[in-house]
C-alpha cells in the first residue's frame, strides 16, 4: 500500500487526474473527525474551501452511511452530489431517491427496518445508555463506542441481531453494527453508477471504514482507492484492500490540497 504523502503518491494522483476522475469521499472519519456521539459530527472547516475549487475541475460526491437528510444537513456546500445510506439514498432531483433491487428481495426494506427496530427496542434499552441506535429508514445502525466493555457489547449485539427475520446483512464499522435490509446496493454500486453518470474516466475514492472496504475490494485497477487510517485501526492491526493510504482527516485535507494544485498544473 502506497502512502499518498510520498513521491509515489504524487505519481498515483497524477495518473488518475489525467483520466478525468470522479472524486468520491466518505464522510465520518474522512471529512469529519470521529466523535463519541454520531449526532455531534461536523465537517472539518478546512474541507469546504478545498472542495469548492475541486468541484470546478471534476465531479465530486460524498457517499456516506448516514441517511441522506442527516448527511445533507452536515455538508455546507452546493454542487456536490450526496449519496446516503451506504449507496441507497440520493438527493431528490439527482435521480430516484432510493436505488434498490426490490425484485430480487421481494420485500420492502423500509417495512423490514421498522419491524427490526421494534424487535430491538427493548433489548437495546436493557443494555444501557452506552448504546446509540439510529433508524435510517432503509437501514439501522447500532453504536457501542460508549460501552465500558466494547467487545462484550459487540458480541451481545451480534447475538441479538442474529435473531432478526429476515436476517440482515451486517456491516461492521468502528464500534457500530450497520444492519442492511435485503435488496440494498452497496457503496461500490453507487460509486460505479456515479462514474457512469458523469462520464468519468476513473475514480478517486477515499474512506476510512469497513463499509468502504466494499469499494476497495471490488474497484477496477484504474481506480485510486485510499484508506484513511487512524490510531484505533492501526492498533487493531486492520488490513485493507485499498491501493493507497493517508493518516486521519489531516491526511485527507492534505490530499485535497494537492489534488487542487496538481489539477491546476495539468
Amino acid at each position: 500500500m502506497i502512502h499518498l504523502q510520498s513521491a509515489a503518491g504524487d505519481a498515483l494522483l497524477l495518473e488518475c487526474l489525467r483520466n478525468r476522475p470522479l472524486l468520491a469521499l466518505d464522510f465520518d472519519g474522512t471529512l469529519s473527525p470521529l466523535v463519541p456521539q454520531p449526532a455531534a459530527a461536523t465537517m472539518d472547516p478546512r474541507v469546504p474551501p478545498l472542495l469548492g475549487p475541486l468541484m470546478a475541475m471534476m465531479p465530486v460526491a460524498i457517499v456516506s452511511g448516514r441517511g441522506i437528510v442527516d448527511l445533507a444537513a452536515r455538508v455546507p456546500l452546493t454542487g456536490v452530489t450526496l449519496v446516503g445510506n451506504h449507496g441507497n439514498e440520493w438527493l431528490p432531483g439527482e435521480r430516484p431517491s432510493v436505488s434498490i433491487d426490490r425484485a430480487s428481495a421481494g420485500l420492502d426494506p423500509g417495512q423490514v427496518c421498522l419491524a427490526w427496530a421494534a424487535d430491538l427496542a427493548a433489548p437495546l434499552a436493557q443494555m444501557g445508555e452506552g448504546i446509540a441506535f439510529e433508524s435510517k429508514v432503509l437501514s439501522l445502525s447500532i453504536h457501542y463506542r460508549l460501552m465500558a466493555d466494547r467487545e462484550m457489547a459487540r458480541l451481545k449485539l451480534l447475538e441479538l441481531v442474529s435473531q432478526l427475520r429476515p436476517p440482515p446483512e451486517i456491516i461492521e464499522g468502528k464500534f457500530v453494527l450497520n444492519l442492511m435490509a435485503p435488496g440494498l446496493v452497496t457503496k461500490y454500486e453507487a460509486v460505479e453508477e456515479l462514474q457512469g453518470r458523469f462520464g468519468a474516466g476513473s475514480v478517486i475514492f477515499i474512506g476510512d471504514d469497513v463499509t468502504d472496504e466494499r469499494v476497495f475490494e471490488r474497484a477496477p485497477p484504474d481506480w485510486l482507492t485510499v484508506r484513511v487510517w487512524d490510531d484505533e485501526a492501526n492498533q487493531g492491526g486492520e488490513a485493507s484492500a485499498a491501493r493507497a493510504c493517508v493518516h486521519g482527516v489531516d491526511g485527507v485535507i492534505e490530499v485535497l490540497g494537492r489534488l487542487g494544485r496538481l489539477s491546476r498544473n495539468l
